[in-house]
C-alpha cells in the first residue's frame, strides 16, 4: 500500500487548482497510470467537454425493455435514468435498470473472439474474426452442401421484434426449423391459457391502476412478474385513488384514454390481496396476505367461481351449464386444498364479485404441474366477476406493430428435451448459443450438460463468461446493449400499438460485434441463395430497413418517401418511443414526428380497446380440465420429503442474467435485507421442530441432487415449505459467486401436464442440519428485539415521551 503524509499530500495539493492538476501531480506521487488522464488523442463522435448528451434507448435488464435515457459525458456513460415518454415505465427505473452502466464497463467482459484449446493448459485463447467466421461458414457451407441444414441449432432467450425476424431468416435459409427461444421463465402457461380462452398469441392488458380490487395468485408483479415498472406504476395510481369509469360509458366508447375518458365520479383507494405460500414484495405491500397451499391455487379460483354463481354476479344464459360444469369444485375443497377457512373463502368471492375485482396470476402458482389449469381458472374468475372488456379488468391488446410472431415461438421444456435428445443421438453438427445461458437456468437432471458435450460445435455469443459459454468451442463477444442497435414492441403491451429504438450511446469499448452483425457477416460468406435472402451490410441497415417499410405501409402515397422517412427515423431516435392510436384495419395514420411528440408523449397510459367476449361451458373440457388435472403432482413422496420447494425469481437480481453485477450484489434483499449470500428459508415454528437455527448451514435434498445453504427463518412462509430465491449470482460468474448454490441442481424434470412447460414448484424436498454455521451478512441487524420490550404499545412504555412533551 503506498503511503503519504498529510504534509506530502498538502504539498502536492498546494502546486496547483483543485483539478486536473492535483490528479496528475497526485498520480505522479503514488505511482498510479496516467492513461485516464492524458485527453482522448482521437474523440468519441460528438465529444463535447465539459457537456452532457442524452441518449434515448432502451434497458436490458428484463424483458420489459422499458425505455431509458443514457448520460454520456466526454464518451463516457454516466447515468442511465427512465424515458418519461415511453409507455412501458413513464420515467420509472427499477434498480437493475440503473446498474446497466456496470454492464457496460464491467472488467469481466469478453472483449475478444477466443477459441477452445484442447492442446493447451489454458482453456481459451484468442482469435481473430476472420478466423472464427471461416471456421463457422466452412462447416455451414458443407452442411448446407449436403443438405443437413437441419442439423443446425440456434438458442436464444425471449427474442423480440426485428431481430427474431433476422434470426429466423437465417435459419429459414439454411432450413433449419430449430429456433428456440428458451428460458425457465416463458410465461408458457400464461400465453397458452390466453391462447385457449381468449384466442389470441398476445398477453392482454391488465389495468390494474383503475381496479378497485386486486387479487393475485402469486403474481409478484412490484418486483419480477411480466413488466414490473409498469404495474408498480399502475399500483401508485389504484392507491393514490383511480378515476372511476361506469359500465354505460365503458360500452359506448371504442377507444378509451386512462387518463382522460371521464370526469372522476370516486376517489376511493384500491384494495390488493396476495395469495401465496411465501410472503413477496407484492404481497408485504397488499391489504390480506393469504397463505396457501402450493399448487392449491387452480382449485381454489374454480370454487370462487362456483361461489360468484350462486351469489348471482353471473347472470348469462349459459349459467346453469357453468355451474354444473363447476359443481366438483366446492368452497369446503377449496379450503381442503389451500389451507384457508370457508368464511375467509365466501368473504373473498363477496369481496371480488362486488368490486368487480381483477386477478392476476404467476410465479409459483403457473410453476406446478398444473400450472396452465391455473392460469385458464383466473381467466374464469375474471369473466364470472364481469371483469373483461371493462376499465380496470382485462382488456385485449390490438397486435402489436412488429414481432407479433416472436411471443408464441418461445420454446417450453419439452422442446428443450428434444434438443437433448437429438445431441444424445448425434443429430446436431452446430448449436448457436445467442445470448443465452441454458446451464444455468435448466434442471441439472436434464442432462443438457452431457448433450452439450456430444455437439462437434458449439458457439456462444455472449458478453460475459457464463456456464454455457465455458462449454463452447468458439466464443464471439456481444456488444453491450449500450453499444448496439435493436428494436421492441413491449409485449405485453401497453393497450395501443407502440414500437420503441435501442441505439448505441458509445462508441464500442473493445473488439466486439453486434449478434445481428455477425449473422449477416455469416450469410455473406456463405454467399448465393443465403446472402440474396439476407443482403443488407450491417445490422443497422437490416433495422432502418425494417422501419422503412414500417413507414411506407402507412404513407402509401408519400411523394418524398425517404426525406420524409429520415425525419421520421430522426425523431424516433431523438424521442425513444413511436405509437399510434389503435385505429380500426383500412384507416391510415401518418406516423411523423407530430404524433410522436401529441400521442405518445402525452399517452400516459393505453389506449384500451373493448372487444365482446364470452367463454362457452366447454372451454374446461376442450383443455382436458377435469376434477383429477386441476390437482397438483409432486415430484418426491411425502413420508421421504415432507417439504414442497418453492423456488422464487430475486426481486433484486430477477432472472439473474445481470446477477454478476457489483450494484445489484451489494443491493439489500427488499423482504430478508441479505447481501451477497444465497440462502434458503424456512418458517421458524418448521426450524425448532427440526433444530435448525438461523445461519446453520442446511442441506437440502431432493430426489435428483443436493444442496448446502445457510438458513434463513422466515416467518410469511407455510411451515410445510420451503423457499430459495433464484437469479442470485453462482459459481462460473464473478469471484464473488456462490459455488454449488444454484437451486436448479434440486429442481426435477417435472412438468406442467398440458403444455410441457417446466414445472418448477412441482418438487418435495428434505432438509438436514450439518451443525456448522455462518454468519449471513445483512444490513437489517438482529430480525428480533432479545428480551428488550422495545416495540412495546407507548402507554406500557415509562421510557416513552409524548411528542408535545419532546417539542417543548
Amino acid at each position: 500500500m503506498v503511503r503519504i503524509n498529510r504534509r506530502e499530500f498538502l504539498q502536492l495539493a498546494g502546486t496547483g487548482a483543485l483539478g486536473v492538476g492535483t490528479g496528475f501531480l497526485l498520480g505522479e506521487a503514488i505511482k498510479h497510470p496516467m492513461e485516464l488522464l492524458v485527453p482522448y488523442p482521437v474523440p468519441p463522435e460528438e465529444y463535447s467537454p465539459g457537456v452532457d448528451t442524452w441518449y434515448s434507448t432502451l434497458c436490458a435488464g428484463c424483458d420489459a425493455r422499458c425505455g431509458i435515457r443514457v448520460r454520456v459525458r466526454e464518451g463516457r456513460v454516466k447515468k442511465i435514468e427512465g424515458n418519461p415518454l415511453h409507455p412501458v415505465n413513464q420515467g420509472g427505473l427499477c434498480a437493475r435498470g440503473q446498474s446497466g452502466v456496470q454492464e457496460l464497463y464491467h472488467p469481466e467482459r469478453i472483449s475478444q473472439p477466443l477459441a477452445h484449446n484442447l492442446d493447451s493448459n489454458s482453456n481459451y485463447s484468442p482469435i481473430s474474426w476472420e478466423n472464427a467466421f471461416n471456421q463457422i461458414t466452412q462447416q455451414l457451407k458443407s452442411l448446407v452442401e449436403k443438405q443437413q441444414g437441419d442439423r443446425v441449432w440456434m438458442m436464444t432467450t425471449g427474442t423480440q421484434g426485428h431481430l427474431y425476424g433476422l434470426q429466423k431468416r437465417f435459419m429459414d435459409t439454411l432450413r433449419s426449423p430449430h429456433l428456440m427461444q428458451y428460458t425457465h421463465d416463458n410465461h408458457t402457461n400464461l400465453y397458452a391459457a390466453n391462447r385457449h380462452c381468449f384466442n389470441t398469441e398476445q398477453l392482454p392488458y391488465y389495468d390494474i391502476a383503475h381496479s378497485p380490487l386486486l387479487l393475485s395468485f402469486g403474481a409478484d408483479y412490484l418486483s419480477t412478474w411480466l413488466s414490473p415498472m409498469q404495474y408498480t406504476r399502475a399500483f401508485g395510481v389504484m392507491r393514490q385513488g383511480a378515476f372511476s369509469v361506469t359500465e354505460q360509458e365503458a360500452l359506448s366508447a371504442t377507444e378509451i384514454n386512462a387518463h382522460s375518458v371521464a370526469t372522476p365520479k370516486t376517489h376511493s383507494r384500491g384494495k390488493t390481496i396476495q395469495i401465496e405460500p411465501r410472503l413477496s414484495l407484492s404481497g408485504a405491500n397488499a391489504d390480506h396476505w393469504l397463505a396457501t397451499s402450493p399448487g392449491s391455487e387452480a382449485v381454489l379460483a374454480l370454487a370462487l367461481c362456483g361461489e360468484l354463481l350462486r351469489k348471482g354476479f353471473y347472470t348469462g344464459d349459459n349459467r346453469k351449464s357453468w355451474e354444473q360444469q363447476l359443481q366438483p369444485y366446492s368452497l369446503q375443497r377449496a379450503s381442503r386444498d389451500s389451507g384457508l377457512d370457508v368464511a375467509t373463502l365466501k368473504q373473498l368471492a363477496e369481496d371480488f364479485g362486488s368490486g368487480p375485482g381483477l386477478a392476476i396470476a404467476g410465479g409459483g402458482a403457473l410453476q406446478g404441474s398444473n400450472g396452465f389449469v391455473t392460469a385458464v381458472a383466473i381467466n374464469l374468475l375474471n369473466f364470472f366477476g364481469g371483469n373483461l372488456n371493462r376499465p380496470g379488468g382485462i382488456l385485449q391488446n390490438p397486435s402489436p406493430v412488429f414481432g407479433a410472431e416472436a411471443a408464441p415461438k418461445q420454446a417450453n421444456y419439452k422442446q428443450l428435451q428434444s434438443l437433448i435428445k437429438s445431441a444424445d443421438r448425434g443429430e446436431i453438427e452446430l448449436l448457436i448459443l445467442y445470448d443465452t445461458d441454458p446451464l444455468q437456468n435448466s434442471p441439472t437432471a436434464s442432462g443438457l450438460e452431457s448433450a452439450l458435450a456430444k455437439i462437434p460445435t458449439v458457439v456462444s455469443l455472449s458478453t460475459h463468461m457464463n456456464r454455457s459459454s465455458i462449454k463452447a468451442n468458439l466464443i464471439l463477444p456481444l456488444h453491450s446493449y449500450l453499444e448496439d442497435w435493436d428494436d421492441s414492441a413491449p409485449e405485453p403491451g401497453v393497450g395501443f400499438r407502440t414500437g420503441a429504438l435501442a441505439q448505441p450511446v458509445i462508441q464500442p469499448l473493445y473488439d466486439t460485434r453486434s449478434g445481428g452483425d455477425i449473422l449477416l457477416t455469416l450469410a455473406k460468406g456463405l454467399g448465393g441463395n443465403i446472402r440474396q435472402a439476407l443482403p443488407w451490410d450491417s445490422y443497422e441497415i437490416y433495422l432502418k430497413n425494417q422501419w422503412r417499410e414500417l413507414y411506407r405501409q402507412r404513407n402509401p402515397d408519400s411523394l418524398s418517401l425517404d426525406e420524409d422517412f429520415q425525419q421520421f427515423w430522426q425523431s424516433v431516435l431523438q424521442v425513444g418511443v413511436w405509437g399510434e392510436k389503435a385505429i380500426p384495419d383500412g384507416v391510415k395514420q401518418r406516423p411523423d414526428s407530430e404524433t410522436i411528440s401529441t400521442e405518445t408523449a402525452s399517452t400516459r397510459q393505453a389506449e384500451l380497446i373493448h372487444r365482446n367476449l364470452t367463454l362457452s361451458p366447454s372451454l374446461l373440457d376442450s383443455a382436458g380440465i377435469s376434477s383429477q388435472t386441476v390437482e397438483p403432482q409432486f415430484n418426491g413422496s411425502e413420508a421421504s420429503y415432507p417439504f414442497v420447494l418453492y423456488p422464487y425469481l430475486s426481486p433484486v437480481f430477477g432472472d439473474g442474467r445481470w446477477s454478476h453485477l457489483p450494484w445489484l450484489q451489494e443491493l439489500p434483499d427488499p423482504l430478508t435485507k441479505v447481501v451477497y449470500d444465497a440462502w434458503v428459508e424456512l418458517n421458524p415454528d418448521t426450524a425448532r421442530q427440526l433444530s435448525l437455527q438461523e445461519g446453520e448451514l442446511v442441506e437440502i435434498s431432493s430426489a435428483v441432487g443436493k444442496l448446502t445453504l445457510p438458513l434463513l427463518l422466515y416467518p410469511a412462509l407455510r411451515p410445510d415449505t420451503v423457499a430459495i430465491p433464484l437469479g442470485l449470482p453462482y459459481k462460473g460468474l464473478t469471484d464473488t459467486g456462490h459455488p454449488d448454490t444454484n437451486p436448479f441442481a434440486l429442481i426435477t424434470d417435472s412438468v406442467d401436464q398440458h403444455t410441457g412447460e417446466l414445472a418448477l414448484a412441482a418438487t418435495r424436498v428434505q432438509l438436514r442440519g450439518t451443525g456448522r454455521r455462518v454468519s449471513l451478512v445483512r444490513t437489517d441487524g438482529h430480525p428480533h428485539t432479545l428480551g428488550r420490550q422495545i416495540l412495546q404499545p407507548p402507554e406500557r412504555n415509562n421510557n416513552l415521551i409524548p411528542t408535545h412533551e419532546v417539542r417543548k
